[in-house]
């Protein structure tokens, strides 16, 4: 995604090169993870409620008085207040923010941002990616002893970072020049709002990901391989081997990182013995997310793994494109929010008894209007 241009607050501006010059020993990096250790922290001290965009589109409507629904106003109003006080926070995803900038309207799209800006506070869970790469490297490092901090703390993001964070990078600046623009930059970003964000991208929205084609290339793969499938149990060993050999690759830097800082000697492979290495990572780690605890741990892996093996399992049901992102924001919900809003198949799939959510995960799934809206009046 390109990098937006946005007003800048000279005054702001001005303060964070000065706060900056003062602590040059500070690398990006470092300065980076202490702000998102510090939001994950103030996040986790709050009632997290994840909405998928039916919600988020009934509160709008309600915001811009387009809808004759008694529940949706008293939704809006409940989270309005609760954010107001601090108790509650409804933060977003990429996916989410895929399906915002899908909509066509200018007007309403803008409006959306603007309800996500208030009630998000600003803030999203990281990508997809990074998440399943983030639980990886935690779960690697709690194994090795190593001092780590909750892995709640260390999955959330700004708004402006939606995608991934971004630096700045120019060959003509010293190293330290370069590390100060860096900061003051992400200092910048990191206050933007969602709705800034869209404005600027309003007329070259970024380019979406087809989830339609992936989603029949899916049914296709699962359809030649359905006859060596006998259980569910199958079903999930299948999905979630082609899950996690994604990101083997990760777990292997991980580990060699922590061996060559242990020895101060970095690691060298050849090509083939970082496959066989990959290979038995892959295998560790299939046999291992049987338990609960891995399970947990790796949960993003785990829990879209689920969505998509029940899906399969199910012989009268194709994969569509809409699926993906619903399993995108069951993910994000179940994982690491408290509250789910969803729509009624989404619900009905993640109570299904042999998925165990329920019991690996502390959130609560709703998915009628009248009951979100009761929910959270009499909380």
């Amino acid at each position: 995604m390109p990098i937006p241009s946005i007003t800048i607050d000279q005054t702001k501006l001005r303060a964070s090169f000065d706060q900056h010059r003062a602590s040059p020993e500070v690398s990006t990096e470092q300065y980076v993870r202490s702000r998102q250790i510090a939001l994950g922290q103030t996040v986790m001290a709050k009632q997290r409620v994840y909405l998928d965009k039916r919600y988020w589109i009934f509160m709008r409507d309600a915001l811009i008085h387009r809808t004759s629904s008694e529940f949706a106003y008293s939704l809006l109003a409940s989270l309005r207040s609760r954010v107001k006080s601090n108790q509650t926070i409804c933060p977003i995803s990429e996916s989410l923010f895929m399906e915002l900038m899908k909509q066509t309207d200018l007007v309403t799209r803008k409006a959306t941002a603007e309800l996500i800006d208030e009630l998000s506070s600003g803030v999203t869970l990281i990508p997809y990616t990074q998440r399943v790469a983030t639980e990886i490297a935690h779960f690697i490092h709690s194994q090795a002893g190593l001092d780590v901090y909750p892995l709640e703390t260390l999955v959330w993001t700004k708004l402006s970072y939606v995608f991934g964070i971004q630096h700045p990078v120019n060959d003509k600046f010293e190293s330290t020049e370069m590390r100060l623009l860096q900061k003051a930059f992400f200092d910048h970003m990191w206050e933007c709002s969602l709705a800034e964000i869209i404005e600027q991208l309003s007329t070259s929205p970024a380019p979406l990901f087809d989830y339609d084609a992936l989603a029949q290339r899916l049914n296709i793969l699962s359809a030649a391989h359905a006859d060596g499938i006998k259980n569910f149990s199958q079903t999930y060993a299948a999905e979630i081997r082609g899950c996690l050999s994604l990101a083997t690759s990760v777990a292997r830097e991980v580990i060699e990182k922590i061996a060559s800082g242990s020895s101060g000697k970095a690691i060298e492979y050849t090509e083939l013995e970082q496959q066989e290495h990959e290979l038995a990572l892959l295998n560790y780690f299939c046999d291992a997310i049987k338990r609960r605890d891995v399970a947990v741990a790796l949960r993003t892996s785990h829990i879209g793994t689920l969505c998509h093996a029940a899906v399969r399992w199910d012989k009268k049901r194709k994969l569509v494109g809409n699926d993906l992102f619903d399993f995108h924001h069951a993910e994000a919900a179940v994982g690491y929010c408290n509250v789910f809003l969803t729509e009624a198949a989404l619900h009905t799939m993640l109570k299904q008894h042999h998925l165990k959510l329920t019991e690996y995960f502390p959130c609560e799934v709703i998915s009628s209007l009248e009951e979100a809206a009761t929910y959270f009046k009499y909380q």
